[in-house]
């Protein structure tokens, strides 16, 4: 389950020149006639939560939707979100939804800054692993558009070298380091040397996540 390349790269471009949050919205609305959702929201959380309990947002195609993901966002709520999505409790995040008919996707934005999307399905149905990676990867692509709307120009870029941004493109289509050495033409050590400088741009501490988020910035392409 997921959008064609020309569908997809259509949305890219279209997104790379956006402007207003409802030429996001446009985006948003193109992705989802290709699934099989009706709605798709945003909650963006920023590392001044710990000192300002408003310092978050919701952007949802829905009225309805957002009205009810706001009731949920309580004071006492927001900090647990947000360390869940830090640590990537899952567990906690799932149950915290669990009442709502939502399909759930963690992502991240420059400078700490965390987000969830909520997806409400037309039609129930449980998605596989494969499902999960593939419409992750597609929505991904409206999380720095959105944290750029709405938290525009409060700190400075996240740069990775070229090297950096190459090699976590092959760690998010599964090549282990050994693999993307030969690739390269390097060795392996080089590569891990490549990951630890990317890890502490970036802020984590393993592969996986470090391709995850760097695609959900900008800073590397499949």
């Amino acid at each position: 389950m997921t959008i064609g390349v020309n569908t997809r790269q259509i949305i890219l471009e279209k997104l790379a020149i956006s402007q207003t949050l409802s030429e996001i919205e446009y985006c948003q609305e193109l992705w989802l006639q290709t699934h099989g959702y009706n709605s798709i929201s945003f909650i963006g959380l920023t590392a001044q939560l710990a000192f300002d309990r408003n310092a978050y947002f919701i952007h949802s195609n829905k009225n309805d939707v957002r009205n009810v993901i706001e009731n949920r966002l309580t004071p006492e709520f927001l900090l647990p979100l947000r360390r869940a999505l830090i640590t990537e409790d899952m567990s906690f995040i799932t149950k915290a939804f669990s009442d709502l008919n939502f399909t759930l996707f963690p992502t991240y934005g420059p400078q700490q800054t965390t987000g969830l999307f909520l997806l409400t399905s037309v039609k129930n149905s449980n998605l596989s692993i494969e499902d999960r990676h593939n419409i992750s990867q597609d929505i991904h692509m409206f999380s720095r558009p959105l944290f750029s709307q709405y938290l525009t120009g409060t700190h400075a870029p996240i740069k990775l070298t070229t090297r950096e941004s190459e090699v976590l493109s092959w760690v998010a289509q599964g090549k282990s380091n050994i693999v993307i050495a030969e690739i390269l033409g390097v060795s392996h050590h080089t590569i891990d040397n490549y990951l630890r400088r990317a890890y502490a741009k970036i802020g984590v501490n393993n592969r996986t996540l470090a391709a995850v988020k760097a695609i959900s910035l900008g800073l590397t392409v499949l």
